[in-house]
């Protein structure tokens, strides 16, 4: 049996985990996702939001609402920045399904209860880890995924 070849892909784009789910709304190759009211066994998925801890991988297919899509859960994938990267950055899920590099948390972050609270659900929210650079929004970057 022959591997599939997805769209977008090249030899970068190794030993992935791959589940299949069911595209919320019009999805395009390297979207990260988020879980979506789905019924019954369809775990339907969409674009995320935002920086979320539901991110649960990035598209390497893409297909019309309604359809089956592909979702790398594991591996490196591509995806699209929404900002610069720098290779090594960690990275988060960000609107329109697009990925951004984490922000650091600063000391100012830890003086109070809701500043812990964010730096460890910040921690809950890596989808991965750049493995290459994104200049500007709307620019491919590789990314190593981290998603538990």
């Amino acid at each position: 049996m022959s591997t599939p070849t997805y769209e977008g892909t090249n030899p970068l784009v190794s030993d992935a985990f791959v589940v299949t789910y069911q595209a919320a709304e019009d999805l395009d190759v390297g979207k990260a996702v988020q879980f979506s009211a789905g019924t019954g066994m369809a775990f339907q998925v969409k674009a995320t939001t935002g920086q979320v801890k539901q991110c649960c991988g990035i598209t390497v297919t893409k297909a019309l609402s309604g359809k089956k899509i592909s979702v790398a859960c594991r591996g490196i994938v591509r995806a699209i920045a929404s900002a610069a990267i720098a290779v090594g950055d960690l990275v988060v899920s960000a609107a329109n399904g697009k990925v951004a590099a984490l922000a650091d948390v600063v000391d100012t972050d830890l003086i109070s209860s809701a500043g812990i609270a964010l730096a460890i659900n910040k921690s809950r929210m890596i989808v991965g880890k750049a493995i290459s650079a994104a200049a500007v929004d709307g620019d491919t970057v590789y990314v190593q995924l981290l998603i538990p």
